[in-house]
């Protein structure tokens, strides 16, 4: 515990804007200086290559290029704002179009929508990776404001295991549906246990509503 004569801090948060007024001039400009602390935050070793990357020649820029030591490309978002439909198709498509394996999305406040969203990516796309970290600025006493990065969602095997489960589940569900759309034998059984151990056990043939014999 503190002794008498130490003083502590109180922690406050500081509005983004009065740190970072623009989000291309202000905040990935100091981010693409500063990549070191959203390497800490998500124990990654991301080397920036470029700000505000021109995709094919459109008039479409990523805010941060990247890649990691295997040569991988790396997309970074950045939001000062609460998340949005815009940003959240720019990233599909860039990491589409430059074929970039991992996707981060920065911004103040994650609408649940857009985390729902990037969970299902995570759960059904083996080949790519999807963060969502929300950035704030904190200070304690009059010290200078520091970034707080918070993931909100990320790859995780247990969320891809949970997609391949959804995955089997429906493909068995409408395998199912295809072999009753297609039945038209009526089968009355003689003995009611072989017809459940043998036709209805094995998954071959389903029953009828009346009541088997």
């Amino acid at each position: 515990m503190p002794t008498k004569d130490q003083s502590v801090g109180r922690i406050k948060t500081v509005e983004l804007r009065e740190i970072w007024e623009k989000e291309a001039n202000g905040f990935s400009k100091w981010l693409y200086e500063n990549i070191d602390y959203l390497n800490e935050a998500l124990n990654l070793d991301l080397e920036v290559l470029e700000a505000e990357k021109r995709v094919d020649d459109s008039r479409f820029s990523i805010d941060i290029l990247a890649e990691l030591q295997d040569g991988s490309r790396v997309i970074i978002e950045n939001q000062l704002e609460k998340s949005d439909h815009t940003h959240l198709g720019q990233i599909l498509t860039y990491s589409t179009n430059i074929e970039a394996p991992i996707s981060i999305w920065i911004c103040r406040e994650p609408r649940q929508e857009h985390i729902n969203v990037i969970n299902y990516l995570n759960e059904n796309l083996e080949n790519r990776c999807f963060y969502l970290l929300k950035i704030e600025a904190i200070q304690i006493g009059d010290s200078d404001p520091a970034p707080l990065f918070t993931i909100v969602c990320q790859p995780e095997e247990e969320i891809r295991e949970i997609g391949k489960t959804k995955k089997i589940l429906e493909s068995t569900r409408q395998a199912r549906r295809k072999r009753r759309e297609s039945s038209d034998t009526l089968i009355v059984p003689a003995r009611k246990d072989g017809f459940e151990r043998v036709f209805l056990g094995e998954n071959c043939w389903y029953s009828a509503g009346a009541d088997t014999v």
